[in-house]
């Protein structure tokens, strides 16, 4: 038995004759179809081309999230820089706030020692002019002696 699809089935009876349409209706329906037929292919042409917009657009998105992704990788970097450079910044005052120390130490030690070193020089000074004033006294006392 030969297997029949049921939708073509016609239970064995003949196929009903077709239905006589006249041909100004056969006209203004296939004029129907070809407008609609031409509508659709408008909507489809639109519906691709939203499409095609849809997908420029979700790319030029993507993109978008691509350079957020990228500054803010620069950001990162900046900011850790930026914190690095903070550090070193930090790294140089507490430097320089232990020469200045240093500094000062180093002043105090040298006006002690210019102190002192003005010091000896008058002692100095001062012991160069007794033997000579010594002598001028004793040469005096001789010449006295002699009278």
């Amino acid at each position: 038995m030969k297997f029949i699809e049921p939708a073509f089935d016609t239970g064995g009876d003949l196929w009903r004759p077709p239905l006589n349409v006249p041909d100004s209706d056969a006209h203004a329906l296939n004029e129907k179809f070809a407008r609609q037929s031409a509508e659709l292919r408008l909507r489809l042409t639109e519906v691709l081309e939203l499409h095609n917009v849809q997908q420029r657009q979700a790319n030029e998105l993507q993109d978008r999230y691509d350079d957020i992704d990228r500054l803010s990788q620069t950001v990162s970097a900046l900011q850790e820089a930026v914190n690095q450079y903070k550090m070193g910044t930090a790294a140089a005052e507490d430097k320089i706030i232990l020469l200045e120390s240093e500094k000062a130490v180093l002043q105090a030690q040298l006006d002690v020692a210019l102190e002192e070193s003005k010091t000896l020089a008058d002692r100095v000074h001062a012991a160069e002019r007794r033997p000579t004033e010594g002598k001028q006294q004793s040469h005096c006392l001789l010449s006295r002696s002699n009278f």
